[in-house]
């Protein structure tokens, strides 16, 4: 078993948020993974025959931080769902399209709910 130890700074005030993410002690600032994932950190994880879990190579598996969102096959366009802090629902026509949106800005078909 392995515990992380975290380090918070000490405030003298109010709580506020602090200005830097949290990291634990044996990590630098750049190992974090805070942005945009490339293609090649995508991994892609089938969940059914419509349905597939979008994940980011470059975070363990273990931590749920890794989920970049979800796609599913839903008529004739691919629904997707990104967990950021928009909670869009996007559609594509190709399947290509919609795993691209996740590492690059990829105009979708529609955006909502399709009937």
């Amino acid at each position: 078993m392995s515990i992380q130890l975290t380090h918070r700074p000490q405030t003298t005030g109010p709580l506020t948020p602090a200005a830097e993410p949290t990291r634990t002690l044996n990590e630098k600032p750049n190992d974090r993974p805070l942005d945009k994932p490339q293609a090649a950190d995508i991994r892609i994880s089938i969940i059914s025959d419509h349905e597939w879990r979008i994940c980011d190579r470059r975070i363990p598996e273990t931590n749920a931080e890794s989920v970049l969102g979800y796609i599913e096959k839903t008529g004739e366009f691919f629904e997707v769902m990104r967990l950021t802090a928009t909670r869009n629902l996007l559609y594509y026509a190709d399947f290509e399209n919609a795993i691209k949106s996740f590492s690059s800005t990829v105009a979708p078909s529609a955006v909502g709910r399709v009937s």
